[in-house]
């Protein structure tokens, strides 16, 4: 777009562009609309604001026109990558295509922001961050976990020495199952191997992020993984004419990782798609001097209890 050139030279001119920057967004389901596409309808225009919409259903690409705006729509990712009006693209596809768009938008020149993962294999996320600085563009991808205030107070309480040395910690990633929330349209794709589906690239990532933004790259990684419950009903949909139906899953479902971090500290970390309920907190940090713990469940949530607590000796 108007600021490839300069941003190539130097990345940090996004940030102080004169003129607001264009947002193209490919893949509006459901995290699109739930999510992504209302805040961006609250954007300051004079700095960014929504240009483009793009999905290989052109009926959802056209509803999420309809509801949130942008001048063009597109049913191919790569015509949106040729809109010299997109100056960063929000990738929110199916985990399947995530790498090879994400490594189309670089080559485009595109500043990227991608939905987790960034990649199915470690070898091609590696890829997308060298492409990224290569082309001088800006890179992001979710989950934003360390910029959460909770995670940020338990990495200060851990700098500060509040809690001494953390011994263990216990960090939840798990829930009921993706087809068991409000969703707009059929989610049974997050049964599927074939679409990247599963806990481990669905919730995990959001226990993994946790665990090392407060501790740092793990050491040592031992983990179980298993099909615990492969038919799953898909019934919370709000697509009009949605019939629910049953489907048989064949993506692991129930992820147990033990991390080692070294010097004794060790934390574990559930990524599962059968945790109907659960009373504990959603991160446990246990230091020779405090604990921190926070939330106070997972589903149902109890949204009246306190989100942080904190133990000194």
């Amino acid at each position: 777009g108007r600021f490839q050139n300069d941003q190539a030279k130097n990345p940090s001119k996004l940030g102080d562009a004169l003129e607001s920057l264009g947002i193209g967004v490919i893949g509006t389901g459901d995290v699109a609309l739930k999510m992504y596409m209302p805040v961006m309808a609250e954007l300051d225009p004079a700095k960014a604001r929504l240009v483009a919409v793009c999905d290989e259903d052109l009926a959802r690409a056209q509803r999420a026109h309809d509801l949130f705006g942008g001048s063009h729509v597109f049913s191919d990712y790569r015509e949106l990558l040729k809109c010299d009006d997109v100056d960063i693209v929000v990738n929110m596809t199916r985990h399947r295509v995530h790498g090879e768009i994400n490594l189309a938008a670089l080559e485009a020149l595109k500043n990227l922001y991608t939905e987790k993962p960034m990649a199915l294999t470690l070898a091609q996320a590696d890829l997308i961050v060298r492409k990224a600085a290569e082309a001088g563009v800006a890179l992001a991808a979710a989950p934003a976990i360390v910029m959460n205030p909770d995670v940020v107070f338990m990495r200060e309480l851990l700098d500060d020495g509040e809690l001494g040395k953390i011994c263990f910690a216990r960090v939840h990633g798990s829930h009921e199952g993706g087809t068991l929330h409000g969703h707009y349209y059929d989610a049974s794709w997050y049964y599927m191997r074939s679409e990247g589906g599963g806990p481990l690239f669905d919730t995990g990532p959001y226990a993994l992020h946790t665990v090392t933004s407060v501790l740092g790259a793990a050491k040592r990684v031992v983990a179980f993984s298993s099909l615990c419950k492969p038919e799953r009903q898909v019934a919370a949909v709000w697509e009009a004419g949605f019939v629910p139906h049953t489907v048989q899953g064949d993506a692991d479902d129930n992820v147990l990782i033990m991390l080692d971090f070294g010097e004794g500290t060790f934390a574990q970390v559930d990524v599962t798609h059968n945790m109907l309920a659960s009373k504990g907190p959603w991160a446990e940090f246990y230091g020779t001097k405090g604990v921190v713990v926070a939330g106070t469940g997972e589903a149902p949530r109890n949204e009246g209890e306190p989100l942080l607590q904190v133990y000194r000796e």
